[in-house]
């Protein structure tokens, strides 16, 4: 046997026995619909006057940013808002949302990426909404 054939034969060898690994495949977990815990409710109602301030206070400060303006119409910058704040209430009771996301609190970078990670989702929500109404516009709307 010529040592060209040793050296394929090796080679074959270890690409097929020496590059295989032992893979374990893991069993997906039954997903049980009566385990899943959602928080949907509403906590402890919000004063209703501190519910539009704050929904109020958002609009402001993201209404300030250039680059949301030319993005959004008002209303649906306030419907961002609003879904900001309407999350934000089933998950804190008002004053716990107080004590982590108002005075010098707001500065802090969980509750800044808390609130950034809120909005994000609150905006695709609101562009998917945008984008329905285009495809689908109400005859009474037209000029």
């Amino acid at each position: 046997m010529s040592t060209i054939t040793k050296y394929f034969i090796i080679g074959v060898s270890l690409v097929l026995f020496g590059c295989t690994s032992i893979v374990e495949s893991q069993k997906p977990i039954p997903s049980d619909n009566a385990t899943l815990e959602v928080k949907s409710s509403i906590i402890e109602p919000w004063p209703d006057n501190m519910l539009e301030f704050h929904k109020a206070m958002y609009f402001a400060t993201m209404a300030m940013r250039p680059d949301l303006r030319q993005k959004y119409q008002p209303i649906n910058l306030y419907n961002i808002c609003s879904c900001i704040v309407d999350i934000l209430q089933t998950m804190y009771t008002y004053e716990e949302y107080r004590k982590k996301f108002t005075g010098a609190n707001s500065l802090a970078p969980a509750a800044q990426q808390e609130v950034y990670g809120i909005s994000y989702k609150c905006s695709e929500e609101e562009v998917r909404l945008m984008q329905q109404q285009m495809l689908n516009p109400d005859v009474k709307d037209a000029i």
